[in-house]
Formats: C-alpha cells, structure tokens, sequence
C-alpha cells in the first residue's frame, strides 16, 4: 500500500519522549536489544500479532478501515493508517488518515518523580512543543488556546487540536492535527491522530473516538 502523505509528512513528526532528548546518549544499547526481544516474546507467549503489542499495556478504538503501518514514529508502539483513493467525475483524490501511540513508562523516566518536576500539563506542553520545532513546517497554529485535563475512562488527559502547513511540490498543504495526552498509573502517553485538513470533516468523527477510548490496563 502506497503512503502519498507519509512521502513529506512523516519527516516532520518529531514527537518524542521528554525523557529522550536529555538521555538519549546514555541509552545501553544492550539495554535497546534486550527490550526488542521482550517485545518479541510477547507478542509470541500473549498471541498478539505484530505491531500489537500495545494491547498489552491499553485499550484504544482503532477504525475498522485503518491498518498496521510501519514508519510513521521511531518511538511508537503503536502505528496506524488508511489511505483510498476516491475516483470523482472529472478527477482521482486520496483521503488518508493517520494514527500512532507513544507510550513512556514512567519507570524509564531519569528523576521522575522526585527530582524531575513532571505532570501532566508540562508533559503535554513539551509534546506539542516537540511538533511546532519539527523540521519542514511552513506554519504551526494550536487551536486549542486553553486546553484543559479532563478524566476519560479513569485516565487523566489533555486533548490538542492544531493546524500545520508544510510545502509540496511548491505548493501550500494543510495538516490537521489530533493530539491526546494521557497519564496513568504506569505511563504517559501520546495519542496523536491526523490527515489533510481539507479532510478533517471526514476523519474527525473517527479521531474523536480515537481519543475518547483510550484507557491504560
């Protein structure tokens, strides 16, 4: 399956765990092998097939058309996407939507909590902070001036709606953006869902779902 939007897009989604930037050149590489193979055990001992192995952790809806992907986030631990092409009267057009998870247990985070300041709300402010500095961009506007934390499914989190323009072709393009920011008991986490804004009234049903099912095991 061909990713049209992912040729420009992926390139610029930058977001990672706010642990990573400060350690990331401390990692034990062994460290990165050893966790691989527990992912792999996993999915083999708990009967999830590749690239599910965050049912594991927590529950989100995934849209029925939407597909495991690869390549959206080198951090994710979960990767999804649909793509169609809709042949009109007079021409051919391609929605696409896209969805990943970043899940960030606290355990692996250096300080947290007593000597790292970290809740919920910075949590948020640095992941949307991570996308606006993301390379490519043209323009990046947050629509959502006040977010607020809400609890959804016994989770607390902080929804994020923003709008980023990035160039194709010498051509303007518009993204709309989805973002769910969660804490739980054992993880932050970021759900971040997306396609074309010319698109948004399509997929913002299903992004909405997205967010509001989310619930940590």
């Amino acid at each position: 399956m061909k990713f049209f939007l992912s040729l420009f897009i992926f390139g610029l989604l930058i977001i990672t765990s706010c642990s990573q930037s400060v350690n990331e050149d401390n990692v034990d590489k062994n460290e990165v092998h050893e966790t691989e193979i527990a992912s792999e055990l996993l999915a083999e001992i708990e009967g999830y097939k590749a690239g599910e192995e965050w049912k594991a952790y927590f529950d989100i809806s995934i849209p029925a058309p939407m597909q495991i992907v690869e390549g959206l986030n080198r951090d994710a631990i979960a990767q999804y996407g649909y793509v169609a092409k809709m042949q009109g009267h007079q021409d051919t057009s391609v929605l696409e939507h896209y969805l990943f998870v970043i899940m960030q247990p606290k355990s692996e985070i250096s300080g947290y909590p007593k000597e790292l300041d970290l809740d919920l709300m910075t949590y948020r402010n640095d992941a949307v902070a991570n996308l606006e500095s993301s390379k490519g961009l043209k323009a990046f506007d947050v629509l959502t001036m006040n977010p607020k934390i809400d609890t959804i499914n016994n989770v607390i989190g902080v929804k994020n709606e923003m709008l980023a323009s990035v160039e194709k072709e010498g051509k303007p393009v518009q993204l709309y953006y989805n973002l769910g920011v969660f804490e739980g008991d054992k993880a932050f986490y970021q759900v971040m869902t997306w396609c074309l804004n010319e698109q948004k009234s399509t997929f913002q049903h299903d992004m909405n779902l997205i967010l509001d099912s989310f619930k940590e095991k």
